[in-house]
């Protein structure tokens, strides 16, 4: 199967500083407010471009959002612990599967932050950010064709609302986890194909032995 899984809050704890770095990016425009945990907890499409407007930054601005952050993320020598368990978790799928990472940060600081926890290529085969496509759904596609999958032996793995949203509109399955950025509640309002509480939960959904 394709597992393509997104990276902050699923794969690293990233949390506070994903927050630092979008709060370092709203002081440098000095547009709108800065964001809140809340703000990440709450919105129901987790990308820059959508928490930009929902601080009230203007239309230009918010492209600029955007560009900043990832320039501060390509900026950030620092390292992220990995979620408890989830380094072995990936490890074993990439025995039988093929792993991707779509995310909405930056590809090539993903890459970097894979290579330091000694999760990149054989165990991460690809990691498709924004400069692939804007949206998940697109880059889900690329990875299926890329990798020659169905959309029946795909899955988007994530723990946000906009995640489910992109796998379900990509026409593959899904997969809730719910140690991430967003909670149970909203996860489950959003009827994922599969809900997970803890990363060794996968293996056994996945079927790994």
């Amino acid at each position: 199967m394709l597992l393509n899984f997104d990276f902050d809050g699923v794969v690293i704890d990233s949390f506070d500083r994903l927050l630092a770095q979008c709060r370092a990016a709203q002081f440098e425009l000095d547009d709108g407010r800065p964001p809140t945990a809340e703000d990440f907890r709450t919105i129901e499409n987790l990308t820059f471009a959508d928490l930009a407007c929902r601080l009230g930054m203007s239309t230009e601005n918010g492209a600029r959002f955007e560009s900043l952050v990832y320039q501060i993320q390509e900026a950030d020598p620092s390292t992220c612990p990995l979620v408890p368990g989830i380094g072995t978790v990936l490890r074993s799928l990439a025995e039988s599967h093929i792993i991707t990472v779509v995310t909405s940060s930056d590809s090539a600081a993903v890459e970097a932050e894979l290579s330091r926890h000694e999760l990149g290529w054989p165990v991460v085969a690809r990691v498709l950010g924004p400069d692939f496509a804007k949206a998940k759904r697109d880059r889900i596609q690329q990875a299926r064709s890329a990798f020659s999958f169905d959309r029946g032996e795909t899955y988007m793995i994530g723990d946000a609302i906009s995640d489910i949203r992109e796998g379900r509109a990509a026409g593959v399955m899904t997969i809730a986890v719910t140690w991430g950025f967003q909670d149970r509640t909203l996860l489950a309002n959003e009827e994922p194909t599969h809900m997970v509480d803890h990363p060794e939960e996968l293996l056994d959904l996945l079927q790994v032995e």
